[in-house]
Formats: C-alpha cells, structure tokens, sequence
C-alpha cells in the first residue's frame, strides 16, 4: 500500500484519538457497577410505575426501529465504503 498524506493524516488522527482515549478512560473512574449493590431495590411491576415503565416500553418502539435504521445505515455504508472499487485496476 502506497503512503500518501491522506493515508498518514488518517493514521495520525487515529492514533491521536487512541492516545486520548485512553489517557480519558485511565484519568476517570468509570461507576459501572455502583448501582449493583444488595441494598438496591428495583421496581416492582406490580406498582404503577413499573406498569407505566412497561406502557411506555412497549407502545413508543418508534424510538427503537430510529435508532436500528441508523445502525443498519451505517453498517451498509461500511460495507460499501470497504468494498468499493477504485479506479481501473
């Protein structure tokens, strides 16, 4: 593969982006598993709120099929951007 300056402006920035994440991920603590104690209590589905939590779980999956098509998306764009031709070769 040819080095040209869009190929090493691209592997710059890209190292530069794995330097600063992470410097980012070994600066801060991450809290993921703060909420995972035994003194934690969930809802019950019994309660109206676990019922409303469920309602609204179940009856706004437009948010849900929004973000699959822009996963979809970018996925086929990948592909097509890895599989393109270039030139006559």
């Amino acid at each position: 593969m040819k080095a040209d300056r869009i190929w090493l402006a691209g592997l710059a920035i890209t190292i530069l982006l794995i330097i600063l994440t992470v410097t980012f991920i070994a600066e801060n603590s991450f809290p993921a598993f703060k909420l995972a104690r035994y003194e934690w209590s969930a809802v019950k589905v019994s309660d109206r709120m676990g019922a409303e939590v469920a309602s609204f779980i179940w009856n706004h999956r437009s948010i849900d099929v929004i973000g699959q098509v822009i996963v979809l998306f970018g996925a086929a764009a990948g592909c097509i951007l890895i599989f393109r031709r270039e030139g006559n070769k």
